[in-house]
């Protein structure tokens, strides 16, 4: 079951919740307050890394071409 995220209509806190697919909120009420309705709310996720820089492509390096491939 995927996390979704909804906003209290009454209070207009946010909170996650496990839900089934395709849950759109009618069925449930704020973790907060207890006040129907909520909806639900586009959700953003975040990554964090960094970058790597890769070395260039060349028209020669062909060895991860397989046998006979026109790009050999």
């Amino acid at each position: 079951m995927p996390l979704y995220e909804f906003q209290c209509e009454e209070c207009q806190k946010i909170f996650t919740r496990l839900s089934p697919m395709g849950e759109d909120g009618t069925n449930l009420e704020c973790v907060y307050c207890a006040a129907k309705p909520v909806k639900k709310i586009f959700s953003t996720f975040a990554t964090a890394g960094q970058a790597v820089k890769s070395a260039p492509l060349t028209a020669t390096s062909s060895s991860n071409c397989a046998p006979g491939s026109p790009f050999r």
